[in-house]
């Protein structure tokens, strides 16, 4: 018999959208095309990757010289704060023909190899920095309040005079928490005017409406498969006068800032679900932010349930709770086996037993970080799908303390 499942991921991964794939199957099925080619079915293919870039630009509010290309947010992220740190920290670098020879020390420090970031950052951010500090990097990771809020002037008071990279997400892939960037860019801007200042806003799109060209951000990292648009695509927020080398090089694809050939139809899905975004904005954060309640009223109601998520200044799609005296892998497994897809945090961390470095740095202990779950609703669940949702977990629940 055929179970009904309830996908309450989408944190993680959102279902394709069936126009997005409409608008992607002509160049699956019907056109060849290399973008980069010069003939007919190369500017073909040229034209629908640079609509898809300018829908993209007017969703994040950028120039479309600003915006490039990549595989997903990870690369995005690893590439902006690689090509950040090298082009400030190796006199190798320190010229980068994209920029017209500007010096890579405005402020006169001959090398800058500090990076400031985030205790809460998605892993491949945080791995980033990681792999940075055997090139010579130091990191400094800023501690977040109980409710994963970073403040400005702890970041402030982070920046040393060799530091080259200040980094906080936009919002939490966890719990949902949103990160005062803007005000921080600016502060940092204001202040230490060399720094770059980069930000993951994978979780960000669709949570809030970004103008990141009237923003003091150099860069910014986003996601095609978060908005409903394929998976393995991604793109790349570099504001035109920002300090930065290309680490991918080998042709002078996306203006020469990422070398390979384009994936043509993924990026013509993310144009296209960039658009449905801001097509439908308003209406999908009310929707979303509607659901999100509506599990938490019926999960605040069984004991053991404390909320993760701020009640204020959150994603209104991401609801994380911990169940008092249940580990989250045994209760995700049984809910998986009742129908219900959640998660204990991070995709790229599943399967892991180690507790959430998100909750501990807010402060909850091993045993609390490792009893939490993330319910991420999605623009294609429903009201009824959240109720069916709650009283399949009570039941689990239930069972569980009977079989404990």
């Amino acid at each position: 018999m055929d179970q009904r499942r309830i996908y309450l991921d989408n944190a993680a991964d959102t279902a394709l959208n069936p126009e997005v794939r409409l608008e992607m199957e002509p160049y699956l099925l019907e056109f060849e095309g290399n973008a980069s080619s010069v003939h007919h079915f190369g500017r073909m293919a040229r034209r629908a990757v640079d609509q898809a870039r300018r829908e993209l630009a007017l969703l994040i509010g950028a120039n479309e010289s600003s915006v490039f290309f990549t595989s997903g947010g990870t690369e995005s992220n690893h590439a902006l704060l690689f090509g950040a740190y090298l082009a400030r920290s190796d006199e190798g670098f320190a010229q980068s023909p994209s920029q017209g020879g500007e010096s890579a020390n405005p402020l006169g420090h001959p090398k800058r190899r500090h990076i400031v970031a985030t205790a809460v950052e998605h892993p491949c951010v945080l791995e980033t920095c990681s792999w940075l500090e055997k090139l010579g990097a130091t990191v400094t990771l800023v501690p977040p309040d109980f409710e994963g809020r970073v403040k400005v002037e702890s970041v402030l008071d982070a920046i040393r005079d060799d530091t080259a990279i200040v980094a906080m997400m936009a919002v939490n892939n966890e719990i949902g928490t949103m990160l005062p960037v803007m005000e921080t860019a600016a502060s940092v801007k204001r202040e230490f005017p060399g720094i770059h200042v980069h930000s993951d806003m994978v979780q960000a799109m669709g949570v809030t409406q970004m103008r990141l060209k009237d923003s003091a951000l150099d860069s910014a990292a986003f996601s095609a498969h978060k908005i409903h648009g394929p998976q393995g695509v991604g793109a790349a927020y570099l504001r035109e006068d920002a300090l930065w080398v290309p680490v991918l090089p080998g042709g002078a694809q996306e203006r020469g800032k990422r070398a390979g050939t384009e994936n043509v139809a993924g990026i013509v899905g993310f144009g296209s679900a960039a658009r449905r975004l801001r097509m439908g904005f308003e209406e999908r954060k009310e929707h979303l932010r509607t659901l999100r309640d509506r599990l938490w009223w019926h999960l605040s109601a069984i004991a053991g349930v404390h909320r993760n998520t701020p009640m204020s200044e959150a994603a209104d799609s991401i609801l994380n709770v911990s169940f008092r005296g249940f580990k989250s892998h045994q209760l995700l497994a049984r809910l998986d086996l009742e129908g219900i897809a959640a998660s204990a945090g991070a995709a790229c961390s599943a399967g892991s037993l180690t507790p959430s470095h998100v909750l501990i740095a807010c402060g909850r202990t091993v045993e609390e970080a490792q009893q939490s779950i993330r319910f991420s609703v999605g623009e294609r669940n429903t009201a009824e799908e959240i109720d069916e949702a709650a009283r399949i977990i009570r039941g689990v629940l239930s069972t569980l303390r009977k079989d404990g």
